[in-house]
């Protein structure tokens, strides 16, 4: 397992969508975090969670104006 806090920017977003092989827990710590899964948009809010597998295209933005934090905890397969 790995763990990561990211410090997301107003306006801070992952870019392309990601996939890579595992699973991914996403737990919001501060400000909102916005998540397409799939297609499908989730909002997290701080103590929100979202777990996926991390082979699903998936992408966020901090749509906010203040920064986020976002931890992520992977566990490659």
């Amino acid at each position: 397992m790995e763990a990561y806090l990211a410090k997301i920017p107003p306006r801070g977003r992952s870019g392309r969508p990601l996939g890579f092989s595992g699973e991914i827990l996403f737990i919001c710590k501060k400000g909102t975090v916005d998540f397409w899964v799939r297609g499908k948009q989730e909002v997290l809010r701080e103590g929100d969670t979202l777990h996926i597998k991390a082979i699903v295209p998936h992408r966020f933005e901090n749509r906010g104006g203040v920064d986020a934090e976002l931890f992520a905890i992977w566990s490659p397969s």
